[in-house]
């Protein structure tokens, strides 16, 4: 059996659950039977609405009378998905490697003792945490743009020519938007007018719309489309799995750190992609101020997002979660 630590639903947005199911699929269609013991009460209805028929045992009360191999789900499925990090600590996965095979999925602070394979999806690990981690894990460890992990729908969609897009500014906050970004992004932006540009604000499955407490001018309000991502002249919102997704489609993004622990992650994301995803970091008052300044300067510099569009369609792509679900079957032997 294989155990899967991955963080779903909480301050993680359920993004990092729809990249998860990418990899589902691909062990599914690897011949490996998964199943997810989650905390987020969230997760079963909304594989039930996308019609995943995975095996999901819902514990919202934080039980851990057990160990985790005594579970009654355990011995259902040959995979097992663990998700919110306040499951088990180090200590307790360091034992588990005495019996089962353990993997961790963007944990870059993970020790190399409680873990066969550690999996950073992402392009944004600052310089020295890579150090770190390419040193204690070695061949152990899968980072970086051939790992990032993008939806199935995301991968079946062929980028769209920028001359083809639309005259839009998509913006995002992942499908639970759980620090309420997107109204933040509505608020700051509400009297921003830009010439034959409409603001499109698409909230998430879980989120809810947005509370319109304030006019908005040239702006809509709608669910998440990935077709309207992928028409997008530009797409702004927090550093998340959609923004990985827009670089994917060459929608050009702005990006900012949603929460405090990716404040570092802006300047390394900046740097590996040579300035073609635009990031910034604000907070409070200047937020408003810096997401209005830069949001003017790349919508009137057409050949910059043409350059970006190019760009970043090149850095991903699409088979990560491939790569990621080969690496983990691998270690069955």
């Amino acid at each position: 059996m294989i155990l899967i630590r991955v963080d779903i639903g909480g301050d993680h947005s359920l993004g990092h659950g729809q990249r998860m199911v990418a990899v589902a699929q691909e062990l599914t269609h690897l011949g490996q039977d998964v199943a997810f013991l989650t905390r987020t009460p969230e997760l079963p209805r909304w594989f039930r609405a996308q019609g995943y028929d995975w095996r999901v045992w819902c514990e919202p009360d934080h039980a851990t009378e057990y160990g985790l191999l005594q579970h009654p789900l355990i011995g259902q499925a040959n995979v097992f998905v663990i998700d919110r990090k306040d499951y088990y600590d180090s200590a307790y996965f360091r034992e588990l490697r005495g019996q089962t095979k353990v993997v961790r999925i963007d944990h870059p602070e993970a020790e190399p003792e409680t873990a066969d394979l550690l999996v950073i999806p992402n392009m944004h690990q600052p310089p020295e945490v890579l150090d770190r981690l390419h040193e204690d894990f070695e061949e152990r460890l899968l980072c970086g743009s051939d790992y990032v992990m993008v939806s199935e729908v995301v991968n079946k969609m062929t980028p769209v020519p920028y001359v083809r897009r639309n005259r839009t500014i998509v913006f995002f906050a992942g499908g639970s938007d759980p620090k309420h970004l997107l109204l933040d992004m509505y608020r700051a932006t509400h009297d921003l007018r830009l010439d034959d540009c409409q603001k499109i604000f698409m909230f998430g499955r879980l989120s809810g719309k947005i509370e319109m407490d304030v006019p908005n001018y040239q702006s809509i309000v709608t669910g998440f489309d990935h077709q309207r991502l992928a028409m997008a002249s530009m797409a702004v919102g927090p550093l998340s799995v959609t923004a990985y997704e827009a670089m994917r489609l060459g929608t050009p993004v702005l990006t900012f750190p949603g929460i405090p622990s990716d404040e570092p992650c802006m300047e390394a994301l900046d740097n590996v992609t040579g300035g073609a995803v635009q990031t910034f970091m604000a907070s409070g008052g200047d937020f408003r101020d810096a997401l209005m300044e830069r949001l003017r300067v790349l919508w009137h510099d057409r050949d910059a997002r043409r350059w970006i569009s190019h760009q970043t369609r090149q850095m991903i792509d699409g088979h990560g979660a491939r790569r990621i679900a080969e690496a983990i079957v691998g270690l069955a032997g």
